[in-house]
């Protein structure tokens, strides 16, 4: 059975990456977003005006990525003022973590996703169909979940606790990339890494620790560099020194930011692969 294409879309802000979501419901697909950014539903829908695109199919979900409560930062407060960062690195149970359940609440709703729209359960996003599209927005707000989750507000992380929260993120994008029946898109921010193997500087997909970035980008179909050059938004799979994957969409750096080819390109597959499915059938 064919599966949908996965997209990781990274860029600086600004550049018009939750906007683009709206060109997925110019194709007809039914999306459904999982939201770290209370502003993002509504940007999109803001965007389907001005364009004329229905709304009616975009549902969405909001997890926030738990901002700690005052006494949470007191406690840290006085923890850094009265041990080392050594003791601290050594903390066994964090700081404050009974704050950083959020990651739970978000693996919840992608098991069982709410609409906050309808109220409406969908189910299980690994299940839905080559209709719909998932849409987390986005990495950045995932990975502080994973952090609190871990050691709370603990300032300097063990290397062992490092690993645990990288983990968290690799194993849950690994499985939306394997198992979802359905397209799926990752909106993350960026910024610059130096790759341990060529001493270079790279642009790359903005996570939690440098040995995690470069594992991100192998799991993903296409991998997408959104940019604004003076007034237009560009997408790019050729930028120089930009950590970026074509699949479904040419090689160039001055595509328009559209989820169009994308989707054409599997619908094309799809289609190629029918006489196939029916012989075997």
């Amino acid at each position: 059975m064919l599966s949908p294409p996965s997209t990781l879309l990274i860029g600086p802000g600004g550049t018009g990456k939750t906007t683009s979501v709206v060109t997925l419901l110019a194709e007809g697909l039914n999306v459904r977003m999982m939201a770290t950014e209370p502003s993002a539903p509504n940007r999109v829908i803001e965007e389907c005006k001005k364009r004329g695109v229905s709304d009616a199919r975009f549902d969405w979900h909001f997890v926030s990525p738990s901002p700690p409560k005052w006494q949470s930062l007191i406690d840290s407060a006085n923890t850094v003022n009265l041990m080392s960062l050594k003791d601290i690195a050594d903390m066994r149970g964090g700081i404050a973590k009974q704050d950083g359940k959020q990651w739970i609440s978000f693996l919840n709703n992608l098991a069982n996703f709410t609409s906050d729209r309808t109220g409406e359960v969908l189910g299980d996003v690994t299940q839905w169909g080559h209709d719909c599209a998932l849409v987390i927005d986005g990495l950045t707000g995932v990975s502080t979940m994973s952090r609190n989750l871990t050691v709370g507000l603990k300032p300097n992380p063990a290397p062992g606790e490092w690993g645990v929260m990288q983990s968290n993120i690799q194993n849950l994008l690994l499985k939306l990339t394997s198992d979802c029946k359905c397209f799926f898109v990752l909106i993350g921010h960026v910024e610059r890494e130096t790759n341990e193997l060529t001493g270079l500087s790279n642009i790359t997909v903005s996570t939690l620790g440098a040995k995690l970035a470069p594992k991100l980008p192998p799991l993903f179909t296409n991998v997408v560099y959104a940019k604004r050059v003076g007034t237009n938004f560009l997408w790019s799979t050729a930028d120089t020194g930009v950590d970026t994957k074509s699949g479904d969409l040419p090689l160039s750096d001055t595509i328009l930011p559209s989820f169009k080819p994308i989707v054409d390109s599997f619908r094309a597959r799809l289609k190629a692969a029918q006489p196939a499915l029916v012989a075997t059938a």
